[in-house]
């Protein structure tokens, strides 16, 4: 019988087995003989593996860059993540239970971190994390592996033995030098991007800053915190920046903006538009809704260092918890990619085909085929990120946050076999034969936050 590593289960398992399942899956098995915790591995008929060239015979895959593979994209891209997460929440575990496994699972999730910062700092990177592709350094980051590094490094730094937390005190701050002094520009898929050009990020920075104050007693880091905070504003999700897009656009003083990873506009979507009167008002959105779990974990960690007023920060997790929602199914799956109009806060699922012109493009530009076209695909990751955000709502804001606390139950509760994976075809009928190894992956993000979020309400004294 293949092997699933207790994995294989259905969603009326205790909420109480599934993560203890899932930790144990996590702190025994999904450890690289490098050091490093994995981010993907392949579940298909022969069970739940790591990954392997033959995964990937007549699949559309991302073009490598030099010297990367498939196999060490899926395997470690988000290793960093993973780990930060899994950090994290032993560290709650500990707290909720003194138990010692915590502790030696918590330290195997610093250790792979510990690791990947060494890669870069061997080339003399100091401070920089990057996506270990294939377990070796690469020019490559993204904000979201800081945030879970940064705040997995906070919650175990207090448990952490000595040597390991004068390490994190050294990293944290050299963390924060690194964004400040490269004016917050990062290298993602072969294109730089400013993350503070719209303020988005401005909020996770600012709580990176703020940890780096912390351990140093700098002032300066304390003061680009707070700089960044006043930048941030009213805390503006993502639909909040469309929508401000979307006016400026159709007042005339401001120019499309096409997506930073295809550079194709997101609001030309011609006839699959759910309503052609409604196409000025309609932006296609994908991944940025689940992304909003970073700027929600920034804010739940700067209210405990005073430098957001409690008003704000209910307000802005509030608003981040409306609208990571959108596209979440009756079935509590959550879309991939969904059409929302903008004007009236409402969301439809977006189905375009791919076609012969979409097909050549992708492969000339060395895209997946995931990104030539729409349908209604479910992504994973999305549902369990979703319930986290849901559990921080109902802890720093319950009066603005209705019915949060029932959401992150549902999501829980509802969680299965098919439901841990990256990608979920509903029907059958949403995936192209060529990404199938998309809907046969463990997801990066569900077993890890399934974790963190089942600690974070042992720690509150919420039953989820």
């Amino acid at each position: 019988m293949p092997d699933t590593w207790g994995l294989a289960f259905d969603a009326d398992l205790p909420l109480d087995d599934k993560a203890a399942r899932l930790q144990t899956f996590l702190g025994e098995r999904y450890i690289h003989p490098s050091g490093l915790m994995y981010c993907h591995w392949h579940w298909g008929d022969d069970g739940l593996r790591p990954f392997t060239a033959a995964d990937y015979a007549g699949q559309s895959v991302v073009r490598m860059r030099s010297g990367f593979s498939p196999v060490g994209h899926s395997s470690a891209e988000n290793s960093p993540w993973v780990a930060g997460l899994f950090l994290w929440s032993q560290s709650l575990r500990y707290r909720v239970t003194g138990d010692g496994e915590a502790l030696a699972y918590a330290a195997r999730a610093f250790r792979s971190l510990d690791l990947t910062f060494a890669l870069t700092e061997a080339q003399g990177a100091r401070g920089f994390l990057s996506k270990p592709y294939d377990w070796a350094a690469s020019v490559e980051t993204s904000p979201d592996q800081y945030v879970a590094a940064m705040l997995g490094m906070w919650a175990y730094r207090p448990l952490a033995p000595a040597a390991a937390r004068a390490r994190i005190d050294a990293l944290l701050p050299a963390m924060a030098d690194f964004w400040r002094e490269r004016d917050y520009t990062v290298t993602y898929f072969e294109r730089r991007f400013r993350i503070m050009d719209d303020a988005y990020h401005a909020l996770t920075m600012a709580c990176l800053h703020a940890l780096a104050a912390a351990v140093t007693g700098a002032g300066h880091y304390r003061d680009e915190a707070q700089r960044l905070i006043g930048l941030a504003g009213a805390c503006a999700t993502r639909i909040d920046v469309e929508r401000a897009r979307m006016l400026a656009e159709l007042a005339g003083t401001a120019a499309a903006v096409d997506d930073i990873a295809t550079k194709q506009s997101n609001r030309a979507l011609g006839d699959a538009v759910y309503d052609p009167a409604r196409a000025p008002y309609v932006v296609r959105n994908t991944e940025n809704r689940a992304a909003m779990w970073m700027m929600v974990a920034a804010l739940d960690e700067l209210a405990d260092h005073q430098l957001v007023a409690p008003g704000l920060l209910q307000q802005a997790i509030a608003r981040f918890y409306d609208h990571c929602r959108l596209g979440l199914r009756p079935d509590w799956l959550s879309h991939y990619v969904i059409q929302i109009d903008l004007e009236r806060g409402t969301w439809y699922p977006l189905e375009r085909p791919i076609t012969p012109e979409r097909r050549a493009w992708a492969e000339q530009t060395g895209l997946s085929l995931f990104v030539a076209y729409d349908s209604q695909v479910c992504w994973g990751d999305a549902a369990a990120r979703i319930a986290d955000i849901a559990l921080i709502g109902a802890i720093r804001a319950p009066a603005l946050c209705a019915g949060a606390q029932h959401t992150a139950h549902t999501l829980l509760a509802r969680l299965d076999q098919q439901r841990l994976r990256w990608m979920i075809d509903p029907d059958g009928r949403q995936v192209l034969p060529e990404l199938r190894y998309m809907t046969a992956s463990l997801s990066s993000d569900v077993p890890a936050f399934t974790v963190l979020t089942y600690w974070r309400a042992r720690l509150a004294g919420i039953a989820l």
